[in-house]
Order: structure tokens, then C-alpha cells, then sequence
């Protein structure tokens, strides 16, 4: 699963999913929240990282993924960074 973040239309769908295809491809960021791998999923270790990297503190971000559990979980992560002034 993977968060595809931007300024305007983030989103957290895993690599595979982003290849699938989705909307606005050109505004969308996609920051990986979670990966496939031969033992399951994974969480990504760098996701806040990555997202403190590729977005401004004043940013806006709308998180999606397939199903809604990933970017629930991705959104609770990004709060408590932000919370506890990590981002």
C-alpha cells in the first residue's frame, strides 16, 4: 500500500497499485505508506521521512489508497508527527 501525497491530492497506494493507474497523475505524489513483500506488508520505515521531504509544513494534503485502511493509518501517523512537531 502507498500514500499518493501532494500539495493538492496526496495518496498512500502501494507501488503496484500507483502503476494500476489513477486520477491526476500529474498533482499526485505518491509516497509509499506500505510495501508488498514475499513475508506480506510492510510498513514503510521512511514514510514521514519522505513526506517531510516532498511537502512544505503549509501544505494541504488530501491522503487516499484502494481501500481506505492504509490512508486511515497514514493520516493517524502524519497527525502524530505533526502533534509532537516532528513535521
Amino acid at each position: 500500500m502507498g500514500l499518493l501525497l501532494s500539495p493538492t491530492k496526496p495518496s498512500h497506494k502501494t507501488l503496484e497499485e500507483h502503476k494500476k493507474g489513477h486520477v491526476g497523475a500529474d498533482k499526485i505524489l505518491n509516497i509509499p505508506y506500505m510495501f508488498n513483500t514475499p513475508e506480506g506488508m510492510v510498513k514503510n520505515p521512511q514514510f514521514l521521512s519522505e513526506v517531510s521531504s516532498a511537502c512544505n509544513k503549509e501544505d494541504q494534503l488530501i491522503v487516499g489508497c484502494q481501500g481506505g485502511v492504509r490512508s486511515l493509518s497514514a493520516t493517524a501517523d502524519l497527525l502524530s508527527a505533526v502533534n509532537r512537531g516532528l513535521l
